[in-house]
C-alpha cells in the first residue's frame, strides 16, 4: 500500500538523514521512478523533504523535523528488534511483513545509543527443532487463514492403526511448541489438537462457526502442557539399552536427564525408565536408535519394533 510506504520513507530519512533515491527503492522494492512520485506526495503534504541532484545528493528531510510514530522507549525498541523472524512465523506466510514492520521500527528510533544496534543483530533466536519435520507446503498458512477467519476445515490424518480419518473441524488456535505448530480444534463439543506435519491433509471450507468466548487457547495449552509433564499420563516404556550410546539417546531426545534404575547386565547394558507423549512417538524414537535399545515393556511396544524390523529385514532381503 502507499501509504505503508510513505511511512516507511519518512521514517528511513528520519533515521538516516539522507539517502539516494536508488538505496530507497532497493529496501523498499518499488522503482526510483515511484521513490520520486512518493517523495512529491510527502512534500505534498507538508512533509520538509527535497530531492538533491547530483553525484552527492540524495533525497534528504530537514535535520529539525522528527516524528514518532511508535510512542516506545529505546529499550523497548531494542527487544522487539531481536524477534527477526522467527522460522515459525515465516512457515505462516507472514514473516516479511514482520521484517517491514521491524524495518520502520529501527528506523524511528530515538536519537539515543541504541542506534548503535544494527538489524543484523549478534543475538539469534533460532525457534526451529533439529531435523524437524515440516508440514507440507502451504498447510500451515491455511490453518492460520481458517483459524483468524472462523473457518471451518476438513482435515485428514492417520491414526495408529494406519487408518485414515477425516474430520470436519472447528479450528480454534495455532501453538508454536518446540519449532513445531499444534492446530486446536473443536470437533463434536469436544476440543483436541494434533501436530500440523501430522495432517495428510486440509481442505478450506466456507462454512464458518462462531468462536466459543468462553475457550482461553492460553489456559487450554497450559492444562496440554502440564498433562504431558506429568509422568503416570505419559506413555511409560523399560529399556535395556548400551551404555555407550547414552550419550546419543540425550541427543535424539533433547534430554540431559535420563533416569536408570540400579539394575546392571553384563556387557555394559544398563536398564532405563524413559516417557514418551504416545506409543507412536515412542516407536519412532526408538527406531531410530537400532539396535543400541532393547524394549523390555511394555510387550505392545517390544511386539511392534520387532513387527517393524522384519518388515525391514524383508525388503532389503529381496534386493
Amino acid at each position: 500500500m502507499r501509504a505503508d510506504r510513505l511511512v516507511s520513507i519518512l521514517m528511513l530519512l528520519q533515521r538516516h538523514g539522507k539517502l539516494s533515491a536508488r538505496q530507497l527503492a532497493s529496501t523498499l522494492e518499488v522503482s526510483v521512478r515511484t521513490i520520486y512520485r512518493d517523495m512529491d506526495a510527502l512534500s505534498a503534504a507538508g512533509i520538509p523533504v527535497y530531492a538533491e541532484r547530483g553525484a552527492g545528493g540524495g533525497c534528504c528531510l530537514l535535520e529539525d523535523y522528527r516524528t514518532d510514530l511508535t510512542g516506545m522507549t529505546a529499550g523497548e525498541a531494542q527487544a522487539l528488534l531481536l524477534l527477526s523472524a522467527p522460522g515459525p512465523l515465516d512457515s505462516l506466510g507472514i514473516g516479511q511483513d514482520l521484517r517491514a514492520a521491524l524495518r520502520k521500527l529501527y528506523a524511528a528510533l530515538p536519537d539515543n545509543p541504541v542506534k548503535a544496534y544494527q538489524p543484523q543483530s549478534r543475538v539469534l533466536l533460532d525457534w526451529s527443532a533439529w531435523k524437524e519435520q515440516q508440514p507440507a507446503k502451504g498447510l500451515v498458512e491455511l490453518l492460520y487463514r481458517a483459524v483468524n477467519g472462523g473457518h471451518q476445515i476438513r482435515i485428514t490424518y492417520h491414526i495408529l492403526t494406519g487408518a485414515e480419518i477425516e474430520r470436519v473441524v472447528n479450528p480454534l488456535g495455532l501453538v508454536a511448541k518446540e519449532g513445531a505448530w499444534y492446530l486446536v480444534f473443536e470437533a463434536n463439543g469436544k476440543v483436541g489438537y494434533r501436530r500440523a506435519e501430522e495432517l495428510a491433509n486440509a481442505e478450506w471450507l466456507d462454512a464458518t462457526f462462531p468462536y466459543p468466548q468462553s475457550f482461553d487457547l492460553v489456559a487450554y495449552w497450559q492444562e496440554v502442557c502440564a498433562r504431558a509433564g506429568t509422568r503416570q499420563e505419559r506413555f511409560q516404556t523399560m529399556l535395556l539399552v548400551d551404555q555407550a550410546a547414552l550419550p546419543v539417546i540425550r541427543y535424539v531426545l533433547r534430554s540431559p536427564d535420563l533416569y536408570m534404575s540400579d539394575q546392571q547386565d553384563g556387557g555394559g547394558l544398563v536398564h532405563l525408565e524413559l516417557s514418551f507423549e504416545s506409543f507412536e512417538a515412542a516407536r519412532r524414537v526408538l527406531l531410530s536408535l537400532g539396535g543400541a535399545v532393547e524394549v523390555l515393556e511394555p510387550e505392545a511396544l517390544r511386539l511392534s519394533l520387532a513387527d517393524y524390523a522384519r518388515q525391514i529385514l524383508a525388503r532389503y532381503a529381496e534386493g
